[in-house]
């Protein structure tokens, strides 16, 4: 049958179209094909369109195969940085909403998912840790540039923990838009931790 070779179809629904096209994200890719299914279940029968169909749900099926695999991967990589004692954040500008990883929330030593706000986080913060995060974090943003300082914050039920903060800084048409980066536990903090293990 001439129509399971045609050129037309291999543009529209070619074995090589990118799986990361920006333009058709995956549900309107989805939303089309319950479309041209529906279309095809009250047409009459059409071999080419039958064919059509084929190759979109195989489309829309590596789309599936490649987001599972994201999650999965995402899953690992949380509960690894959680067992380092490290966590991801960002902070969006100039709204300073933030957006942490688990293993952030556990370094401050709140719940998970929990509601957070920087002008309350920053509470936590020793004064003089607090003033040098404000100096080179407002450094960072200026230059357009990153930066990395240990920091002393004190945690309810916990004590002072010293943490390693990381930084870099996204602009977009040369305007900074948010700082994201990796916090965690301090080679100080862990030096403190192998001191007090040999004294004991």
């Amino acid at each position: 049958m001439t129509e399971m070779g045609d050129p037309a179809g291999q543009s529209e629904f070619g074995a090589h179209r990118p799986i990361s096209d920006r333009g058709h994200p995956p549900e309107s890719t989805l939303y089309s094909l319950l479309a041209r299914l529906r279309l095809a279940l009250t047409s009459p029968f059409n071999a080419r369109t039958v064919w059509r169909l084929h190759r979109q749900i195989e489309y829309q099926s590596g789309l599936l195969r490649q987001a599972e695999a994201a999650i999965a991967g995402a899953e690992i990589f949380e509960r690894a940085s959680v067992a380092a004692r490290m966590g991801f954040w960002q902070c969006e500008l100039p709204s300073e909403r933030l957006t942490w990883s688990d293993g952030t929330y556990d370094l401050f030593g709140l719940q998970r998912r929990s509601g957070i706000v920087r002008s309350e986080i920053l509470k936590g913060y020793s004064e003089e840790s607090l003033a040098r995060l404000g100096r080179v974090r407002g450094n960072a943003i200026e230059a357009g540039s990153g930066f990395g300082l240990d920091a002393e914050i004190r945690i309810p039920e916990v004590g002072t923990r010293w943490i390693r903060v990381s930084a870099t800084v996204e602009r977009r048409n040369g305007e900074p838009i948010r700082l994201f980066g990796i916090k965690q536990e301090s080679a100080f903090q862990k030096s403190q931790l192998y001191d007090s293990i040999e004294k004991s």
